[in-house]
């Protein structure tokens, strides 16, 4: 339908809580759930069906319900090459189908989904549904249900078309919320790994984001005269520079190895997805020296909470942080790494790892 549906008084009241149920929430469930009552007001049904699916098997179909349907649709995946509705709407998407235009008339209550549906003690005479939009890894469609042995007039099917627009934005419109939200969640539990070390940067050097894991490394590997102007490591900044302005970096290159006084260490450059045209790259900074065991003649005489200590040491802590992470007194850090420093005969945090790298590195 391409103009817009005159409205009586009472429709345009239930369109604009239908608009209210769209612009309630970015969740999906919890905006159908709104939108459960204002829309079959509006084009007189009695229950919404949406339903979100991937391209392929019936059993990659989400349904979200209201109402009795929920019954049926949890047997879709055995009842899916029965079904007349998703083949009929797919052929025409964005376009409102009644069930008179799916199937030849009369014919519905031959079908198997309407024989299960009378099974499960469902009253679903009618159907008016449409494909509200198909995206490139998923689809979402509408359906609405009559009760009744009643047809869906032509004027609910032009208010049902009038709203699809509105409605396949909104579905969008949560998807990618959703979308982002993980994305969002997913970022949010690697910043809390222990061992999570991230630097974010433009191509211009500013930083996005630094996790202080990754400040950590750098202060163990870089000092202030390896810097430059940005504040980062010079050695970071040239490789990434070549990267950022090379249309095919050679494989291999967006890996980075070095062995700086700090021990060894591996930083991994990766180009992020940017919507403002500006290039981004996030840094994965780890060292070997970090997940490696102790060498095997160094761990001799040791204690369980000796090696505990000189691991967090490594981890370039310091003895309050030391003594916080194991739960005991400062006093007590100090002295197990006292003893410790003493039975490898190191004085200092450089001694220790150049006693590790050495082993692990022999030369």
């Amino acid at each position: 339908m391409d103009s817009p549906v005159d409205l009586t008084s009472l429709e345009a009241r239930h369109f604009g809580a239908v608009m209210d149920a769209l612009l309630s929430s970015c969740d999906l469930p919890t905006m159908l759930g709104n939108l459960r009552d204002a829309l079959p007001r509006l084009v007189a049904a009695d229950c919404v069906a949406l339903c979100v699916s991937r391209p392929g098997s019936a059993a990659d179909y989400e349904w979200m319900v209201s109402g009795g349907p929920a019954k049926l649709l949890n047997e879709y995946a055995a009842l899916a090459s029965d079904d007349f509705v998703r083949p009929a709407v797919l052929q025409a998407p964005g376009t409102v189908l009644r069930d008179s235009e799916m199937l030849p008339s009369g014919t519905v209550k031959e079908t198997a989904m309407f024989r299960r549906s009378q099974q499960l003690a469902l009253q679903l005479h009618r159907v008016q549904a449409v494909v509200l939009t198909q995206q490139r890894d998923w689809h979402a469609g509408l359906t609405l249900y009559r009760n009744r042995d009643t047809a869906f007039s032509d004027r609910d099917r032009d208010l049902q078309q009038m709203m699809t627009p509105l409605i396949a934005k909104a579905v969008i419109n949560c998807r990618h919320f959703e979308t982002q939200a993980l994305g969002t969640a997913l970022l949010d539990e690697l910043m809390l790994r222990q061992d999570g070390a991230y630097l974010v940067v433009d191509s211009h050097l500013r930083e996005k984001l630094r996790t202080p894991r990754a400040q950590a490394i750098l202060e163990r590997w870089f000092k202030p005269n390896d810097l430059d102007a940005s504040g980062l490591p010079t050695k970071l900044v040239e490789r990434l520079r070549f990267l950022d302005r090379t249309v095919s970096p050679p494989p291999g290159t967006d890996v980075l190895q070095d062995s700086p006084p700090g021990g060894p260490f591996t930083a991994r450059f990766s180009r992020l997805p940017s919507r403002d045209g500006s290039r981004l790259w996030a840094l994965t900074l780890y060292s070997p020296l970090d997940k490696l065991p102790f060498p095997h003649e160094l761990e001799k005489g040791l204690t369980l909470r000796e090696r505990e200590v000189l691991m967090l040491v490594l981890e370039n802590l310091e003895y309050k942080e030391i003594a916080e992470r194991l739960g005991i007194t400062l006093l007590t850090a100090r002295t197990h790494i006292k003893r410790a420093f003493k039975k490898l005969s190191v004085d200092t945090r450089d001694d220790l790892l150049f006693q590790i790298a050495k082993r692990l590195r022999p030369v």
